[in-house]
Parts: structure tokens; sequence; C-alpha cells
């Protein structure tokens, strides 16, 4: 008999504002913009619901999303925060 192959995906919108929330809870249902440092003038990669429901896009410089009125909270990237999400999603994929 032939072993049985498994394939999966899955798909996080917004993951790297899921990773952050992930690491501080605190930050679920805020308006969220993940910022990319690496890019002179730290731009906007990601934004959650409600930051994008005060107008804050990805592409905007954190001065132009920080300018919208409604307490935007702005967070770097960290990848090892996306790498510990992933890790988790795997493990609990395998289980499954």
């Amino acid at each position: 008999m032939a072993a049985v192959k498994r394939i999966g995906c899955l798909f996080v919108s917004r993951f790297a504002a899921a990773a952050v929330v992930r690491a501080e809870p605190a930050l679920a249902g805020r308006a969220l913009a993940i910022l990319d440092e690496a890019q002179p003038g730290r731009v906007v990669i990601e934004a959650s619901a409600e930051a994008r429901a005060l107008g804050v896009l990805p592409g905007m410089t954190e001065a132009a999303a920080q300018a919208r009125p409604g307490g935007l909270i702005c967070r770097a990237r960290v990848p090892a925060q996306e790498a510990a999400a992933q890790q988790a999603l795997l493990e609990v994929a395998l289980v499954h």
C-alpha cells in the first residue's frame, strides 16, 4: 500500500501584523501598522483592518501614517516573531 501524502496551504492575511499581535496580545483589535525599517523613511508594509479604516495603507511613510487621527500604533517588522508564528502554525498543522 502506498503512503498517503498530504499537502496543505494556509494563508494568513497580514501575517507580519498577526505575528506582532501574537507577541503582544494587547494590540489585538487596535489600529496597527507594521514598518519596514530597512527602507528610508520607515515605510508601512502592513496595516491592520482598524488601521486601514483610518486610511493607513502599505507604502505610506511612518510620518504620513501617524498623521492620521485615531491613535495608530506602529511596530517594526521583526522576522524572529514571524518565524516563531510560522513554526507554531506548522506544529499545529503537523498534529492535525
